[in-house]
């Protein structure tokens, strides 16, 4: 019996270990050409995906994330797309008005991620996941972005790593 429950509390022990050590990173696209319908990004733009890409490989739980979620729209897609190339993950496309969906499947997955959003559901999708009340982004921001551990919310500026452009 002392054996079965000291499994037990070991499973636990590790399960919540798991849970929380995971880790979402949330990024708006960064900047994008505003003469076209469903626009790409500048060379800005790449270049920001780029930094952004080069930063996080360097984290310590980058080793974790096991998928990228993104919007279906170009500017989004091409802010991932060097991330993923350098995680050596997959891009997953969800749906940016069904954010209590993704949020639920982060949350049930327990998986480290990212996900490259907009301005005005990127903010939202942090409020979601940390049950917080954050901030909206203005329109012109490119630089903020947002780190979820366990519930706690961060909210981090691109130039504090280097990546203003």
């Amino acid at each position: 019996m002392k054996f079965i429950l000291s499994v037990f509390i070991f499973t636990t022990l590790l399960s919540t270990a798991a849970i929380s050590s995971q880790t979402i990173l949330l990024l708006r696209h960064a900047e994008k050409m505003s003469d076209v319908k469903d626009p790409p990004l500048t060379e800005s733009g790449h270049n920001r995906a780029n930094c952004m890409a080069g930063w996080l490989v360097k984290q310590p739980f980058s080793k974790d994330i096991k998928v990228i979620y993104s919007s279906n729209y170009r500017r989004t897609l091409e802010t991932a797309a060097p991330l993923a190339t350098h995680l050596g993950v997959s891009i997953r496309l969800y749906d940016p008005r069904k954010l209590q969906g993704i949020a639920e499947e982060l949350t049930t997955s327990g998986e480290s991620a990212v996900i490259v959003g907009h301005s005005n559901t990127t903010p939202m999708l942090a409020g979601i996941l940390s049950e917080q009340e954050i901030t909206q982004m203005e329109e012109t921001d490119y630089n903020s972005f947002w780190q979820v551990d366990s519930a706690e919310v961060t909210r981090l500026d691109q130039r504090l790593i280097g990546c203003e452009y």
